[in-house]
């Protein structure tokens, strides 16, 4: 596994100059939370928001990534932890991630034996990224150990009111609607009396947590308790749902955020699966390309 933390190499370091070199990058790590613009007063410790972004090399990559950067940015006591499905860390997308001025983390690794397919991508980043979290929490949380944990993909689309409205709130386990996925315009928990009592879905409706990777965000307490991990062959369909059964929660103890309500005017959508669609890389081993930075495979 490579590991990059904000801009500079962590590892097991061979010369006290290297370790002193890291030791300072991870306080410049942990200083850089304090000064996002964060509207929270002196006294208030918000709970921190881990939002973890597998990611992978294709045309419109570094685009994706500028986007979700220009976003995260505006949102304060958030560390970024980014991983790259390849064997190597790639400098645009750790330029980028410096750019943000976010706390972050970027590290790289590939599933053994596994090919990139849309059933199995990104399961293995997303535990790395977990694994990693568990071994470096209160470097990367703080010493209060609060915090959420919100898998966003890359080429989402986010709204600001998702992380204060929704991801910050958690307690346990929250849901909320999103939007673009799974063949229709929105899935959403159905909510009544404050219970989470069915699902408003198309896509294999009977799972037990028939929601999209876009629609919850877990608390640390459970990711360091119950230690869930995504699996590539879910029996249930969703991986999700095999993800969610390891955290032991029942609907019932589940927050749900942004569910529209009878009576009430319309319920704005805070997060939408949007994707990239994946086209053939053009020839870019022309000579007239060679001085810009690109990101194909």
């Amino acid at each position: 596994m490579v590991v990059r933390q904000n801009g500079r190499w962590s590892g097991h370091l061979k010369t006290f100059a290297m370790a002193a070199t890291i030791a300072l990058g991870l306080f410049f790590v942990l200083k850089a939370s304090l000064h996002q613009g964060a509207p929270f007063g002196l006294d208030t410790k918000p709970k921190m928001i881990v939002f973890v972004t597998p990611t992978y090399r294709r045309m419109n990559r570094l685009a994706d990534m500028t986007r979700l950067a220009n976003t995260l940015r505006q949102v304060p006591a958030l560390h970024w932890i980014v991983v790259e499905d390849g064997d190597w860390t790639v400098k645009a997308v750790d330029d980028i991630l410096r750019r943000s001025q976010l706390p972050y983390s970027y590290l790289a690794g590939v599933a053994p034996g596994v090919r990139r397919s849309d059933d199995a991508k990104g399961w293995w980043q997303r535990n790395m990224a977990l694994e990693y979290l568990r071994n470096n929490t209160e470097k990367i949380v703080g010493p209060t150990l609060q915090a959420n944990v919100y898998f966003g993909d890359d080429d989402n689309t986010y709204d600001l009111r998702l992380f204060e409205e929704c991801i910050r709130r958690v307690e346990r386990l929250g849901v909320w609607p999103v939007g673009s996925v799974g063949g229709v315009v929105a899935e959403a928990p159905i909510v009544e009396n404050n219970v989470v009592v069915d699902w408003l879905v198309r896509y294999l409706p009977s799972s037990p947590f028939p929601v999209d990777i876009a629609a919850f965000a877990i608390s640390l307490d459970i990711v360091i308790s119950k230690n869930p991990r995504f699996e590539p062959k879910c029996v249930h369909g969703r991986q999700e749902s095999c993800f969610l059964l390891q955290c032991g929660v029942e609907e019932r103890d589940i927050d749900a955020f942004g569910v529209a309500e009878p009576g009430h005017p319309p319920q704005e959508l805070y997060v939408w699966h949007t994707r990239t669609v994946r086209t053939s890389d053009p020839p870019w081993d022309r000579p007239e390309y060679k001085d810009y930075v690109l990101d194909l495979e």
